[in-house]
């Protein structure tokens, strides 16, 4: 379930119970302890963050402004953030959404945009990663 904090959104559990995409303006997937450092919730628990539509209107939001999902970087945040646009494929219609992101995020909110198939991609990018040894590989993600 949701709780209401500072205009957001967000969940300790599960993507359930999601607000209609007509009340959502901006999501950030991102675990909330990079985000909202909150010392009542469990900070090691990944969450997502979706702040709800504002009733006044400024200059830079124009009152039709299409909900934005930004991914941020974090080469290692590609897995969650692969689960969190699956599960909203599955919840809520994304196709009027805008994405961006910044580095492995840039790579999320590609596909996301483009209505890929994150379990394959997901499966995809694991095939890869062990083929490089990423998990064993000193660097981790750095350099592929």
């Amino acid at each position: 379930s949701f709780r209401f904090l500072n205009r957001g959104y967000f969940s300790n559990q599960k993507l359930q119970n999601l607000p209609s995409a007509e009340q959502i303006s901006f999501i950030v997937p991102l675990p909330l302890n990079q985000l909202l450092p909150l010392s009542h919730h469990r900070r090691d628990k990944p969450q997502v963050v979706l702040m709800g539509k504002s009733n006044a209107n400024t200059q830079s939001q124009a009152s039709d402004s299409r909900p934005l999902i930004v991914f941020p970087g974090g080469g290692i945040y590609f897995w969650w953030q692969a689960g969190v646009v699956q599960g909203l494929q599955k919840r809520i219609s994304v196709d009027s959404f805008d994405f961006t992101g910044a580095s492995a995020g840039s790579l999320s909110a590609v596909f996301a945009a483009c209505g890929v198939d994150m379990m394959q991609a997901f499966h995809l990018a694991r095939k890869l990663a062990e083929e490089k040894n990423v998990w064993t590989r000193k660097e981790g993600l750095a350099g592929i």
